[in-house]
């Protein structure tokens, strides 16, 4: 199976979609900085403390009685200018593969930009989907002879799936894609 894959916060927003979410669920600044930084002095590794944050803010919406179709304006907001274009049909499947969670951007990503996403679930604690783990993911779900064709990405987190890809695409932190050359092999 061919297919293009993309990454999600950096690639196709602007934003990390996980902050965005949480400062959509708080409903001050002041909320939001005591409740977003105050996880950090908690843990010790990153992926504990990311899942549990974002289990945390998915929490409080439901009790705050929010619908995260209305965040889905605030995705819109973040959104590259590029980004519909990019994603545009050619035949060959789409799909959004992130270290973000499903229960913030998987919506979204299937009802307002047409694409399968593959990304972290809260009930899916023991695997973050980034770096490497991104192309395991993608073997798991189609099978070893997965054949990407392009890849978008904008961190170290989105290399090996940038590798593994006939053409690899990155966008800088000014927005603007270019051709991703792999330094690692020269």
């Amino acid at each position: 199976m061919i297919i293009d894959a993309y990454d999600f916060d950096g690639t196709l927003i602007k934003d990390d979609s996980i902050k965005l979410f949480s400062k959509w669920v708080c409903d001050s600044r002041i909320e939001f900085f005591y409740l977003y930084y105050s996880f950090y002095f908690s843990f010790k590794t990153f992926t504990k403390l990311k899942f549990t944050r974002v289990s945390f803010f998915f929490n409080l919406m439901k009790k705050k009685g929010k619908n995260i179709y209305d965040f889905h304006s605030v995705l819109n907001k973040s959104l590259f200018c590029d980004s519909l274009n990019i994603l545009e049909s050619d035949g060959v499947p789409k799909i959004v593969i992130s270290a973000s969670f499903d229960e913030i951007i998987g919506s979204y990503c299937r009802e307002v930009l047409g694409v399968k996403v593959i990304s972290n679930k809260l009930s899916r604690i023991e695997l973050d989907v980034n770096y490497e783990y991104k192309v395991i993911v993608l073997k798991k779900d189609f099978g070893e002879s997965i054949s990407v064709r392009k890849a978008f990405g904008n961190s170290e987190g989105d290399f090996d799936l940038l590798k593994k890809a006939k053409f690899g695409f990155f966008r800088t932190k000014e927005g603007k894609i270019n051709r991703w050359i792999d330094s690692t092999t020269k």
